[in-house]
């Protein structure tokens, strides 16, 4: 049984995320506007990360290699460490270190996220994960949420509020 969606052979020799089971949303979630936002006082320019997308779109992270740490038969443990590099056009400006841990217990299927600002200045970070499930007659989705996010034509989120899929996630669909 695939509790997510399997990923092809091309997606792996493509090194494509968006053709793979899942993949962590870090240092920030769904997409920035014109790929650039006011912080602290500075401009943090995110163009240029992927000129695919209009939008700078779901962090960093999900694009480049995590370590392996600790495994079993039902968990592994898996790290990343980001820094900053002037060269790379679009990139992160703030040092940070992610961890996920996927992990199946009791039947169910728990991934666990954490951060931890490296940078030597107060940084905005966000993060989220981004399962694609297989869609058959047996797949029920079960989540403890209590608002959606909406969005714009460019998928870009505009409020939060209640939405008919809040409702249906917490009894299943």
């Amino acid at each position: 049984m695939h509790w997510l969606r399997p990923a092809l052979p091309e997606a792996f020799e493509a090194r494509n995320p968006l053709r793979m089971a899942s993949f962590p949303l870090f240092p920030y979630c769904n997409r920035i506007r014109d790929a650039r936002f006011a912080f602290d006082g500075a401009t943090i320019d995110l163009a240029g990360n992927d000129p695919h997308f209009a939008h700078a779109l779901h962090g960093n992270a999900w694009r480049r290699p995590w370590r392996v740490g600790a495994r079993s038969e039902s968990a592994v443990d898996l790290h990343f460490e980001h820094e900053p590099a002037a060269s790379v056009t679009g990139d992160w400006p703030f040092r940070y270190r992610a961890r996920q841990r996927i992990e199946l217990r009791g039947g169910a299927l728990h991934i666990t996220m954490s951060a931890r600002n490296l940078a030597d200045r107060p940084m905005p970070f966000g993060m989220g994960h981004h399962p694609y499930y297989p869609r058959t007659a047996g797949t029920r989705i079960h989540a403890d949420v209590q608002a959606m996010w909406h969005a714009d034509t460019d998928v870009l989120p505009t409020h939060l509020g209640p939405h008919p899929a809040v409702d249906a996630l917490r009894a299943g669909m």
